[in-house]
């Protein structure tokens, strides 16, 4: 009975064998190119070993825009020095995701936190390697100069690249600057590659935000009515009026989020010259293949240095551009109307305007 019994077993093990021997020979005689004969790799297998370019350039246009009416000898551009703050360390955050059919991110596969070089004029550019599976790969990336002394950006959230926010608090401050972009790459294509693949890839940064400076052109006509020993504004607060995006999404590149009643304090610094004082500053998320207009309302709140309130403006149009600075010019101390013309009476001869249509 023993005997029976152990025959069986050889006769099992030897069954497997043949089938085994079977399906081997119809897998080779099935393929028709020697290369698709490799079986897959497995998705975890990081075998796309690739070199990663990143390259930006941080200077804003040169020519800014100009939001309301003015007078002709406000709107020399002399506010329109919108320089970035040359030397500060860089700190790069770029995180591989593996794609799902839509093309979102699904899974971590890297993350990537460094710091290297200096934020120079002209084109930067930094390089860096990664070993990737042979699946569609979604890479997310954040460049960001660092205030000094800092590790990260105080201005941004960058725990988790699929959504950026801005930290509290609100308005322009040294250092709040950012550069970003993603890109999808279809390495499945490289599945049957046995040895692994060697990839270069380039990725060109650009600068998520507009800006804006608000400008008070009424500085003379304020202290013709209060007298030339008015106090001028030491602070002033800057009310966003209805929605504000707070929030960038690097898959996308869009601003999302956006939040009702925020508000900034400014302290204003620059008087140009005395005709005119810089009130505030801000920016502003714009999508980086946006090239249009982006509208927004605020009003602003001018205080004396006893902490009195000078003056409250109307509702303030705000129109930026992506990498723009938009200046606006308005009677921010007085009762003149924000959006109307400076008009000077002396002037004797015919005042066009054009209305866009």
């Amino acid at each position: 009975m023993e005997d029976i019994t152990m025959r069986n077993n050889d006769m099992k093990v030897v069954i497997a064998a043949l089938l085994l021997l079977t399906t081997g020979i119809m897998l080779l005689s099935s393929c028709e190119k020697k290369e698709l004969c490799y079986l897959p790799h497995p998705h975890d297998k990081k075998i796309c070993h690739t070199t990663l370019t990143l390259s930006f350039n941080p200077a804003w246009e040169a020519t800014p825009l100009y939001s309301t009416y003015t007078r002709a000898e406000d709107a020399d551009g002399s506010a329109a020095a919108t320089q970035p703050e040359i030397g500060m360390d860089m700190r790069y955050v770029l995180e591989f995701w593996t794609a799902n059919e839509n093309n979102e991110p699904e899974t971590l596969i890297e993350r990537k936190d460094f710091t290297q070089g200096k934020l120079a004029e002209g084109e930067n550019t930094v390089s860096l390697q990664v070993d990737l599976p042979a699946m569609p790969v979604l890479v997310l990336c954040w460049a960001e100069p660092l205030p000094e002394g800092m590790q990260t950006n105080p201005y941004f959230n960058t725990g988790d690249l699929r959504e950026v926010s801005l930290a509290a608090p609100y308005g322009l401050h040294a250092g709040k600057d950012a550069f970003t972009n993603s890109a999808l790459w279809q390495y499945d294509q490289y599945i049957y590659e046995r040895n692994g693949i060697e990839l270069t890839e380039n990725l060109t940064l650009l600068r998520p935000f507009g800006r804006y400076t608000l400008i008070s052109n009424d500085v003379e006509e304020y202290r013709e009515a209060h007298g030339a020993d008015a106090p001028m504004p030491v602070r002033s607060t800057v009310n966003y009026q209805l929605w504000l995006p707070t929030t960038f999404n690097l898959t996308r590149q869009v601003p999302v989020g956006p939040l009702s009643g925020l508000s900034y304090a400014f302290t204003p610094s620059v008087r140009i010259p005395d005709k005119e004082l810089n009130l505030a500053e801000d920016f502003i998320f714009i999508g980086t293949a946006d090239k249009g207009d982006n509208f927004y309302n605020l009003t602003i709140d001018s205080y004396g240095a006893d902490d009195a309130l000078i003056h409250q403006s109307g509702n303030v149009e705000v129109r930026v551009q992506r990498n723009f600075n938009t200046l606006i010019y308005g009677a921010f101390l007085t009762d003149r109307k924000t959006n109307t013309p400076g008009i000077d009476d002396s002037f004797d001869g015919e005042i066009e305007i054009n209305v866009p249509d």
